[in-house]
């Protein structure tokens, strides 16, 4: 049925993501590293959707940054929705999406940002939790460690994860 395609792609990315974390987790002992997962995660949406996406890391010692065993899977499924998004309205369809890790010594940002525009009166905070979108990646993201923004900056939208320690 053409009509759940949407929808059923929409689930695919999510389980794509769920996968690139297990995958990365065989034979590891320990914490995940996050860029790692924010590689993983950036190559899996490219390929899916044929979209270039610019990798880019930002300040000292990127590998120091893990997330905990728990919250791996939350923080892919936010990256995976974020990139996502940001391919799907873009307002250049080839123009390439950024993705920077962006690293600092008491935080880390994991910062998407596309030339698109936010509708009237968006309000990250309206989006109730629920299976899929947004609502999922804000109801998912670990409270004490992580903040989800998204804002519009001139012609371009911009998504940030913060993390913050235990991470």
């Amino acid at each position: 049925k053409p009509e759940v395609a949407p929808a059923i792609s929409e689930v695919v990315g999510q389980v794509q993501a769920i996968a690139q974390v297990y995958g990365l987790q065989v034979g590891v002992s320990g914490p995940l590293r996050l860029k790692s997962v924010v590689e993983a995660i950036t190559g899996s949406v490219q390929r899916t959707f044929g979209h270039p996406i610019l990798l880019g890391l930002e300040g000292p010692e990127p590998q120091r940054w893990a997330l905990p065993e728990a919250e791996s899977i939350p923080i892919a499924l936010t990256v995976n929705e974020l990139l996502t998004n940001a391919v799907k309205h873009s307002v250049a369809k080839r123009a390439p999406v950024a993705c920077t890790l962006v690293c600092a010594e008491d935080d880390v940002r994991i910062v998407v940002r596309n030339r698109a525009q936010l509708p009237a009166g968006f309000d990250l905070a309206r989006f109730p939790g629920g299976v899929s979108g947004l609502g999922l990646v804000s109801s998912l993201l670990p409270r004490r460690s992580a903040k989800l923004t998204i804002e519009q900056q001139g012609d371009d939208v911009v998504a940030s994860i913060a993390l913050a320690p235990p991470g």
